[in-house]
């Protein structure tokens, strides 16, 4: 290990056949170092091995390489192209980051483990087919490949780590196999050309921020298999239309918020939780339909939907939130439940077009402003008690 670490005037290297492994951090830091030839019998990449070697502009690779440690050629900037052979099962963590010149990337046929950050910053790569034997993706490992339009998915994955492609700015389609059982938290953030994404009929859950600022995407489909949808998963995009499948048990803080082009969703009757500022935002939202196995609307969760005309709310709900119908200005009427015992602070503050309410016989407290400057508002025959 190291035995050339850091030779800094170390220009070109020849390696024979019949060496087999090429140590750990052995060649890190030879920044000056532009040309390695590799003997034909190397199975092994050792951590580091190559790390920060940044004039290294090519790189072919032993057929019977199966192991490529983890940072072996990060930083390798001015690399072009990888090939990598087909019996490599294995990239580990960081491999490839920051590998900023590469273009083309073939990865072997029987790879099964893409590891943490292995190809992330890689801007120049813009078509990626992982092989149908890769189960698992590891976090960030493809994040910020900034000029990845294509991906293709394996039938066969099982994981997707968070992150994984994050910051994928020009990423178009993603299309998630059937076998995919999570996508991560981050997942697909801040890729802002992604327009289509298909879900998988066996994905469980959503992350947090899976998808935010995902800004091209205008539709998606959530399976019933899914039963979370995480905070922030869908926040800032331009969604219109969401179909949320009928195993959604929870929808996550701020999963949809600031989503303002989104006019109508409808939310199934499997969904129990809806967390705050789930629809903050949704500037074109006009008509909901909350489940009725809801017990309490958070705060915020419908603040600023100022196109929200007509919300039902369910009987059963014990608690609407702070601020969390404030400044829906179209809203015209609402009908609280006996089942409400409190409303909080701000809940219904600045619905202008307000001038109805029908109140619960449970109602017990009013929160600070709760219906401050509701203009229209002419008459307030609370419940007794």
């Amino acid at each position: 290990p190291r035995a050339f670490e850091r030779c800094v005037n170390l220009t070109s290297v020849v390696i024979p056949d019949g060496v087999s492994v090429i140590g750990e951090s052995m060649f890190s830091g030879c920044n000056s170092l532009t040309n390695a030839v590799m003997g034909g019998d190397i199975v092994r990449f050792g951590d580091g091995a190559f790390n920060g070697c940044d004039k290294l502009a090519g790189m072919e690779f032993s057929d019977k390489l199966t192991v490529i440690g983890h940072s072996a050629f990060l930083r390798c900037e001015s690399l072009k192209s990888l090939d990598i052979p087909d019996n490599v099962l294995e990239i580990g963590a960081s491999a490839f980051g920051l590998c900023r010149g590469v273009t083309n990337l073939t990865l072997g046929a029987n790879l099964e483990v893409i590891n943490g950050g292995a190809f992330s910053g890689c801007l120049r790569i813009t078509d990626i087919t992982i092989p149908e034997r890769v189960t698992t993706i590891g976090d960030a490992a493809f994040s910020y490949c900034s000029g990845l339009v294509n991906v293709s998915m394996p039938g066969g994955l099982l994981s997707l780590g968070s992150s994984a492609f994050n910051g994928c700015s020009n990423l178009k389609e993603v299309h998630l196999p059937d076998s995919v059982s999570w996508i991560g938290s981050q997942t697909f953030r801040n890729c802002y050309n992604l327009s289509s994404v298909t879900i998988g009929e066996s994905v469980g859950g959503i992350g947090l921020s899976a998808f935010l600022s995902c800004r091209s995407l205008t539709s998606i489909v959530i399976p019933e298999s899914v039963t979370v949808i995480g905070g922030w998963a869908f926040s800032e995009t331009s969604l219109e239309s969401v179909v949320i499948g009928n195993g959604v048990a929870s929808i996550g803080h701020s999963a949809f918020s600031r989503c303002g082009a989104l006019s109508s969703i409808i939310i199934p009757e499997s969904v129990v939780e809806i967390g705050s500022s789930a629809f903050f935002g949704c500037r074109m939202l006009e008509s909901i339909r909350l489940p009725s196995n809801l017990n309490v609307i958070e705060g915020h969760v419908f603040s600023g939907c100022s196109r929200l005309i007509e919300v039902e709310v369910p009987d059963g709900v014990t608690s609407i939130g702070e601020r969390s119908f404030n400044s829906c200005d179209k809203l015209k009427f609402i009908s609280i439940p006996d089942s409400v015992m409190h409303i909080g602070d701000d809940a219904f503050g600045w619905c202008q077009e307000l001038s109805q309410v029908s109140w619960g016989a449970g109602l017990t407290s009013i929160g600070d402003r709760a219906f401050e400057n509701c203009r229209m508002l002419t008459s307030a025959a609370l419940p007794e008690g």
